[in-house]
């Protein structure tokens, strides 16, 4: 897994490139994530299913800014983006 964190000021960015994952666990990732970082979510979170195996796309949108999640079953991996716009707690 890779972690990459900053923006100088403007906010924090996180980009994770995670090995070894079940794309079927997506929707629990995403609320562990915004949970808890303490993330204000604006409605429900928006997934779009490929056809097959293709995987799934996972978008919510956060008064913070947003999470978006791609899967790739085929390789057992997803990416992950969060982009937040203020501080946010530690996740434990």
């Amino acid at each position: 897994m890779e972690i990459v964190e900053g923006l100088r000021g403007r906010g924090h960015v996180w980009v994770v490139d995670a090995h070894d994952c079940d794309p079927s666990a997506l929707r629990r990732l995403m609320a562990a994530i915004v949970g808890g970082l303490g993330l204000h979510p604006l409605g429900r979170p928006k997934l779009l299913r490929f056809p097959g195996t293709g995987g799934v796309a996972a978008l919510w949108m956060l008064r913070d800014s947003h999470l978006a999640i791609h899967t790739f079953p085929e390789r057992a991996s997803a990416c992950v983006d969060l982009f937040c716009c203020r501080p946010v707690r530690k996740l434990e």
